[in-house]
C-alpha cells in the first residue's frame, strides 16, 4: 500500500492537528513513522518517499539567488519540490524537508494560504525538517557514544 500525503494529513487530523497547535517536531516524528523513514535519511529517500506519497517531482535548479527551495501546486492537486541544486547535500535534505512541511500546513489549513504567517511557517519548517533528519533518538545516542564530539557529529550529519 502507498502510503500519501493526503492520508498522512488524515492521520494529523485524527490526532487533533487541526483543532490545536502541534509542534513540528511532533509531527516529524509521526511523518518519520508512517512513511518509515530511515534513522539518516538522504536525499534519494527523501526522493523516492515523497513522489510514492503524491509528490510529482523533486528536482534541483538553478534557482535566483537567496532562494533554497520552493514548491509548486499542479492541477491534479500535486505538487513540485525544486531545490537549490549548488546547495551541500545535508542543504538540500533540509530544504526538500522544508518545503514537504509548508505543503503539508497548506493541505490542513487550506485557509492559511497567501503567505499568512510566513515568517512563523518558515520557522516550524525548519524546526520539522531538523527533527526529520537529526532523529533524537539516533542523535542523541551518537552525540554520547562520540564523546560529544563536534567534528565526529558535523561529519555524521554534515
Amino acid at each position: 500500500m502507498n502510503r500519501t500525503l493526503q492520508d498522512f494529513c488524515r492521520r494529523l487530523t485524527s490526532k487533533g492537528a487541526t483543532c490545536r497547535k502541534v509542534p513540528p517536531e511532533v509531527v516529524a516524528g509521526w511523518f518519520v513513522r508512517y512513511f518509515g523513514l530511515s534513522l539518516r535519511p538522504r536525499l534519494a529517500e527523501l526522493t523516492q518517499v515523497l513522489q510514492q506519497a503524491g509528490i510529482g517531482s523533486v528536482s534541483g535548479e538553478p534557482l535566483p539567488e537567496g532562494l533554497l527551495g520552493l514548491h509548486v501546486g499542479t492541477p491534479d492537486a500535486g505538487y513540485h519540490i525544486r531545490y537549490r541544486q549548488d546547495q551541500w547535500d545535508a542543504g538540500k535534505e533540509h530544504t526538500v524537508l522544508h518545503e514537504t512541511y509548508e505543503i503539508l500546513q497548506e493541505r490542513l489549513f487550506p485557509q492559511r494560504r497567501n503567505g499568512e504567517l510566513g515568517r512563523l511557517l518558515c520557522r516550524d519548517a525548519d524546526r520539522f525538517a531538523a527533527a526529520v533528519l537529526l532523529q533524537p533518538r539516533c542523535f542523541a545516542d551518537f552525540a554520547l557514544a562520540s564523546g560529544l564530539d563536534v567534528v565526529a557529529l558535523q561529519k555524521q550529519y554534515q
